[in-house]
């Protein structure tokens, strides 16, 4: 996991104590300069091929070491799920996927599990993660199950889920879904979701069969706006808002007629985190 979180580069090529630099040789091939910590691997390693000398940044990859963990990553493709189980105190379970088109995703598991979920990427290489782009835990089904709903752009990704407290464990599912269609709201429910980039936008729509005046409104701890169209967006502009609501949220208040009407909720002064929406008379 230290490797893969991209910490590769971190380790020193100067300045550190003998043994200790990225470049050189691990004991016995150094000669002896370095001392092993116990006498006992002495015996371990007999003899050192003077051909196949072996220095700190040759170890700092395991893949290229023809070996693996029991973490190895599962792979998670989109529309599909996979399941997984946690054991108390054992982490986390790794998962990759690749994403092939802009678009809205949906990454979220279910279950009886009190687990969260993190979202990392894009990969820049083939040994390391990549940007945290969003952390959930309790936003999913229940309010024990992780839900992250995110703009990602083409590339690899990685999903990590763990345990959400110490001695949690159990099986959960873990989903993977492509959002062409903007999200269903149904009226007076709060829908909770996150907002992972200061560019991301998430789409909303609902339907009105009871013509009167309704609130549109968010709630949450990060600063964002909503902008509400007819059934044609981003044509047919009927308001927006930013801060009228409860501290940073937004509140908009319209009459609305029967049919069918879209929100927009975008970041606010590059605002990220979790809100949640809801549309009520």
């Amino acid at each position: 996991m230290w490797q893969d979180y991209g910490n590769l580069n971190l380790f020193p090529s100067q300045g550190q104590t003998i043994g200790n630099n990225r470049d050189v040789l691990l004991w016995p091939w150094d000669g002896g300069k370095a001392e092993p910590e116990s006498d006992k691997l002495r015996d371990l390693i007999r003899s050192a091929d003077p051909e196949n000398v072996v220095k700190n940044g040759s170890m700092l990859n395991y893949r290229t070491l023809r070996y693996c963990y029991d973490h190895q990553l599962a792979e998670l493709k989109t529309g599909t799920a996979v399941g997984g189980s946690l054991k108390a105190y054992a982490g986390a379970n790794m998962y990759e996927f690749n994403i092939d088109r802009r678009a809205n995703y949906r990454v979220y598991t279910t279950g009886k599990t009190d687990v969260s979920l993190e979202i990392y990427g894009p990969a820049l290489c083939n040994n390391c993660f990549g940007q945290l782009r969003s952390r959930d835990d309790n936003s999913g089904e229940g309010g024990i199950n992780a839900s992250i709903s995110i703009t990602l752009a083409p590339g690899k990704y990685y999903a990590i889920v763990r345990s959400q407290a110490p001695g949690v464990s159990g099986n959960y599912t873990l989903s993977l879904t492509v959002r062409d269609e903007p999200i269903n709201l149904t009226l007076e429910k709060p829908f909770r979701a996150t907002l992972s980039q200061m560019w991301e936008i998430d789409w909303y729509k609902f339907v009105i069969n009871d013509p009167a005046d309704y609130f549109m409104e968010t709630s949450g701890d990060i600063d964002v706006m909503i902008i509400l169209y007819g059934d044609n967006p981003p044509n047919g502009l009927l308001g927006k808002d930013d801060n009228s609501g409860k501290g940073k949220n937004a509140l908009l208040k319209r009459n609305l007629q029967k049919g069918t009407y879209h929100i927009a909720v975008r970041s606010s002064a590059n605002s990220t985190g979790k809100y949640a929406i809801v549309v009520r008379r």
